[in-house]
């Protein structure tokens, strides 16, 4: 028998979708669930997610594609439903289960595969899947747990990469440690991380600019990736100082690294940036011209 453990942030919840993210040690998968009163259902799910990224509803509805249905009502023993590949029954109520993150009365769900193998699923209130094993019986048969191990609900702490500027053409790279909870903005964690508000304390940012929100595409890295960062108008004034060229490749850089992307489109209220002397983006050419040389 094989044992892991898996840990889980519920990055945004908008409307009936949740955004979570669960990592099993080897890489952490984002999944778009919709829930209703009658069902909860995945519309989408990337792997390699390390960032917290918020994907527009919209762009969620046009890439859904609606799969497996994790939960189903009524929620009563024996009630049934398939799948793509099988299907899926409850099979128990309020059974006990105990993780490293406490003790939970769940629903016991198994899902019967059209290879032979089974998935039994443990559903908890308020939390969602707490403990899961999968089987396959023969010769080359298997049998793999899954427990919860961490699930952050007040918090957690993520890694963000952070350049700062030391002189003309001269950058130092650091991490920053950032708070996170459901729904956080990554908009208001890089303005105050680019004002001097961490630990590095290095002030990239104008004072009165801000960053009004960064969106993402919902692509994957290396497959067309596109992160949208917008600022307000105020950002223009760093055309008035001596590193500003400087500060504003270091900001987009960091940036860029957080999200993995293959590409950064930078605006002011909506329109392609243009700052004196710094840059000139156009609705042909929206992209900050990063230098691959200095990614951290």
């Amino acid at each position: 028998m094989e044992y892991s453990s898996f840990t889980r942030t519920y990055d945004f919840i908008d409307a009936n979708l949740l955004y979570m993210r669960s990592d099993n040690g080897g890489t952490t998968t984002l999944e778009v669930v919709k829930v209703t009163k009658d069902k909860a259902q995945i519309l989408f799910r990337r792997p390699e997610a390390y960032a917290h990224e918020a994907i527009p509803q919209d762009l969620v509805t046009q890439m859904s594609e609606p799969g497996t249905i994790y939960l189903q009502a009524p929620l009563e023993e024996g009630h049934k439903w398939q799948t793509t590949d099988g299907s899926r029954e409850i099979i128990g109520i309020d059974v006990a289960i105990k993780t490293p993150t406490g003790n939970y009365k769940t629903i016991e769900v198994i899902e019967k595969r059209n290879d032979g193998s089974t998935r039994t699923e443990y559903y908890a209130k308020d939390v969602g899947l707490v403990y899961a094993v999968d089987e396959l019986t023969g010769e080359s048969g298997y049998l793999v747990t899954q427990s919860l191990s961490k699930l952050a609900f007040k918090g957690w702490t993520e890694s963000i990469p952070y350049q700062y500027v030391t002189g003309p053409d001269a950058f130092e790279t650091a991490t920053e440690k950032a708070w996170m909870t459901t729904n956080t903005s990554m908009a208001l964690i890089f303005t105050e991380m680019f004002q001097g508000k961490y630990t590095v304390g290095e002030v990239l940012l104008p004072k009165r600019s801000s960053i009004q929100s960064i969106t993402t595409n919902g692509q994957m890295s290396g497959q067309g990736k596109v992160i949208t960062v917008d600022f307000t108008g105020d950002i223009a004034s760093i055309a008035t100082d001596d590193l500003g060229k400087e500060k504003l490749d270091a900001m987009i850089t960091s940036i860029d690294q957080y999200y993995n992307a293959d590409e950064v489109a930078v605006t002011v209220n909506g329109k392609p940036m243009v700052v004196k002397n710094i840059v000139t983006l156009t609705k042909e050419e929206p992209y900050y011209p990063i230098d691959q040389a200095r990614e951290m």
